[in-house]
Order: structure tokens, then sequence, then C-alpha cells
């Protein structure tokens, strides 16, 4: 495929009529407009589009259920990178087979369930270098992308406030989040091998 995966008719797709989280976060990580740029933005996000209807939705307590501390979850993390990619992200340790085609599926918002794109965007966060054990996760998702550029929505069985995207159209949380991994990975050399 001679196209960039980062096209311009995408990134306008993706900016077109877009909540303040959606754009402030392509403006910053697909985009690469300094802090300065993207700060006013940045401060519209509580007060307006999804995250204030989010926020909107907490408990007294300022939570929405039982509440997890950063500390905790940092350490889970820390804990299971090691084991995630000896399992390539999706295989069996022991026959190499899919653990579950769920994996495959990226559901957005994100919630309980686990998936290749949640876990490489939370490793991308966190600085996590590429590790050749991310293959198959990352040719997965280069290859999800349709014809034009752009991933699906999906969601999760269960209580939600609000419908962000439609299930099964075009996607700009998916399309967001598979680009940030993507461009991610390929300043690591990953995605330039497969040209």
């Amino acid at each position: 495929m001679q196209q960039s995966l980062l096209m311009d008719d995408t990134i306008r797709w993706l900016l077109q009529d877009a909540d303040p989280s959606l754009e402030y976060q392509v403006r910053r990580d697909l985009l690469n407009q300094p802090d300065e740029e993207t700060e006013a933005l940045r401060r519209k996000i509580p007060s307006s589009g999804w995250a204030k209807a989010l926020l909107d939705e907490r408990k007294g307590s300022g939570h929405w259920g039982g509440g997890y501390r950063k500390g905790e979850i940092a350490q889970a993390l820390g804990e299971a990178v090691e084991f995630i990619l000896r399992h390539r992200l999706c295989r069996s340790e022991r026959t190499g087979e899919t653990i579950r085609d769920e994996f495959f599926r990226f559901p957005f918002p994100i919630r309980w369930k686990y998936d290749i794109l949640r876990c490489l965007d939370l490793f991308r966060k966190f600085g996590l270098p590429y590790d050749v054990r991310m293959d198959d996760a990352l040719d997965f998702i280069a290859g999800a992308a349709g014809r034009k550029g752009r991933w699906k929505a999906a969601s999760q069985p269960g209580k939600t406030y609000f419908v962000m995207e439609k299930n099964g159209s075009e996607g700009k949380w998916n399309t967001l989040r598979a680009l940030r991994v993507l461009a991610h990975y390929a300043g690591a050399g990953k995605m330039e091998k497969r040209k």
C-alpha cells in the first residue's frame, strides 16, 4: 500500500465536527502540534461534549463505581507487561493459537474487556518500546482499516450513559487510537518493514 495511513483525508475527517476531546488528541498525537497551540482546546474538554456528559454522570464521591487508584493501576500494568508480551498480546504461550477472538474487536469507550488495540495504546501511553512480540497485533490492527484508512466503531454490552458513535460505522475514536498506535511504533521501525 503506497498511501500512508496518516492520510490528509482521514485527518480532515477526524477533525470534522469533532468533539473537543477527540480534536485535542488528534492535534496532539497525530499532528504533533505543540502544547501552546492546543492548550485552549484542552481546557475546553471538561466543560463540553462527551467529557462533560460523562463527568456529569459521576456520583457524589467523584467516581462512577468502585474507583481505582492510579498507583494500583501502574503497579498492575508493570507486572503484566511481560506476561502480555510473552503471549504476543493475543496467543496461547503453549499452542500459539488465538486465546479469544474478542481480542481483535476494538470497543470504545473502553471498559473492562481486553483487546489488542487497547493494550498497544496503553503501551504507547506509558512509553513502552517496540518489541518484536507486538508484530502479530500491529499487523492485525493495520489490516483492520477500511478502504479509506478508517477503523469501525464498536461497543460492548452493558450500561452506557450515551452513544458516542454508531456501532459498525466508521469510528473516529478507533481511527484515532489505531493511527496513534501505528504512528508510535512506526518510529520504532516496525511499520517501515511492512512497506
